[in-house]
């Protein structure tokens, strides 16, 4: 009985001690396995996002490019065509048989004439025959019926070398024009010039437009008046309009003071691209990209890119815009997010299977040595009791008693 009781005494402590040693092993390599997988992890994550941020930087960039170099190329064909147009014949026929008025005028006579004149058609109701004289001239009529041929253009007005009225599509609210700036830069006392100048409102026709002006020369080069277009703007920032980059990526108009120029769901200047301090963060920035927390109509941070648009001929008013492209960072890194927690749900069950299976092949004792140990140990305790002499045995307790 008592080796019985003592090899299943030993049988349960053996098997406390494997538990023990088993549970450490698995625990610890849990713990291996779980830092193993969490470094793997933010590697990939790491990796991941420089990739994805890199490329979508340089691709916004890229389309930034595209997109101010386009918006600079409708500028200039514009240019050019109304520069082409306002030098035809007819145009030209016309002014000059205008300026035949003051040939026999003096400046001062000249200044004195445009200044009555200017009085006179301010108060004139629009059925008045000085107003019926300009709009209704050879000239107003050709200029009328270039207007209805391109949409875009909402007036056209051309005015002599002197800045006095010659014809127009619309009735201006002055006759005379010499402070005008696009009088002034399109003349260019007499050197002539393209002018453009900032977006601006047209009340009458209840359009944003953005006016240029170019000087009309005769056939001796001699510039002999100006020609202002004012054109809405929708046919410069088409391209910006059309653009669409993923579901929230889109590209808009910016100026120096990071007013909006041109949004598609914004009036012009109604409304900051962003806060001013982070606007001036991403241009000094070098690389032509940020992210940005504050963005018209958004709630969260946006990666941006942008290009400025460098034409001479904006710049010369002082138009500084730039176009920028935005995009959600939520947007941009969903590939990666959706990568990093498919590895999770992945590696979460390939843990706790690890850990299993170490927990069941790990400290395993073959049992039936211990049992014998202890089989072999008891049974030489008995027999060394039984190799001990009973008169011996009573004669030292006998010693031991009378002591």
């Amino acid at each position: 009985m008592d080796i019985i009781k003592k090899t299943s005494l030993t049988r349960q402590e053996i098997n406390r001690k494997n538990l023990r040693v088993k549970l450490k092993i698995t625990l610890l390599t849990a713990l291996i396995a779980v830092i193993f997988l969490s470094s793997i992890i933010a590697i990939v994550y790491h990796l991941g996002f420089n990739i994805l941020r890199d490329k979508e930087i340089e691709n916004q960039r890229e389309m930034a490019r595209t997109l101010a170099a386009s918006v600079e190329s409708v500028v200039l064909k514009e240019a050019e065509m109304l520069r082409l147009g306002a030098n035809t014949q007819l145009v030209i026929d016309a002014l000059k048989e205008n300026n035949l008025k003051y040939s026999k005028k003096g400046e001062r006579e000249i200044q004195r004439y445009l200044m009555d004149t200017d009085k006179r058609w301010i108060e004139a109701p629009d059925d008045h025959p000085i107003v019926k004289e300009y709009l209704e001239n050879k000239l107003s009529l050709a200029l009328k019926e270039t207007k209805q041929t391109r949409e875009e253009l909402t007036s056209i007005t051309v005015a002599d070398r002197f800045s006095g009225l010659a014809g127009s599509t619309a009735r201006p609210a002055g006759f005379y024009s010499f402070d005008k700036d696009w009088w002034l830069d399109s003349y260019a006392k007499g050197r002539g010039k393209t002018y453009v100048g900032g977006v601006e409102y047209d009340e009458q026709h209840n359009v944003w437009c953005l006016p240029f002006a170019v000087p009309i020369e005769d056939e001796t080069g001699a510039v002999i008046g100006a020609y202002k277009a004012s054109i809405a703007i929708d046919a410069f920032f088409k391209p910006l309009a059309d653009f669409k980059l993923g579901t929230t990526g889109d590209a808009v108009l910016v100026d120096d003071k990071a007013f909006l120029v041109y949004h598609h769901k914004s009036s012009p200047f109604a409304n900051k691209f962003c806060e001013y301090e982070e606007f001036q963060k991403t241009l000094t920035s070098g690389d032509k990209w940020g992210i940005i927390d504050s963005a018209y109509l958004h709630t969260g941070k946006k990666l941006t890119a942008y290009s400025e648009i460098d034409s001479q001929l904006l710049s010369a008013r002082g138009n500084k815009w730039f176009v920028f492209v935005e995009r959600d960072l939520r947007e941009i890194f969903a590939p990666l997010y959706r990568l990093m927690y498919l590895v999770v749900v992945i590696a979460i069950p390939l843990v706790v299977i690890l850990a299993l299976l170490v927990f069941i092949f790990s400290g395993q004792e073959p049992p039936s040595q211990s049992v014998l140990q202890v089989i072999k140990e008891t049974t030489e305790e008995k027999k060394e009791e039984k190799d001990i002499n009973p008169a011996e045995e009573r004669a030292k307790r006998l010693h031991r008693e009378s002591s």
